[in-house]
């Protein structure tokens, strides 16, 4: 995950399924981590799109070899939710 974009080191350090899964449920975990992508950014759509291309470009490979590891498709989607959740907070000027 922390090859895709920044995240907070503690929360990369505690990553487990179990975490990628309750972040996936939990609203306000997602915006934290988004908020933190997008101020890593510096809220540029452009550094924000190139770090959205390399989750699409990761989903792509895993397509393409057949992966079926559900703890890596669950990577994947937390993912794509805090990229795309950066990308909404850089387009509405936060």
């Amino acid at each position: 995950m922390k090859s895709l974009f920044p995240l907070p080191s503690g929360f990369v350090q505690s990553l487990s399924h179990n975490t990628v899964q309750s972040t996936l449920a939990s609203g306000s975990s997602l915006h934290k981590l988004s908020s933190y992508l997008c101020s890593s950014a510096g809220s540029s759509l452009q550094a924000l799109t190139t770090h959205a291309a390399h989750v699409k470009e990761l989903w792509q490979d895993m397509v393409a070899l057949g992966l079926h590891d559900p703890e890596l498709w669950d990577t994947v989607d937390l993912a794509w939710e805090i990229v795309l959740g950066a990308l909404n907070l850089a387009a509405a000027g936060h």
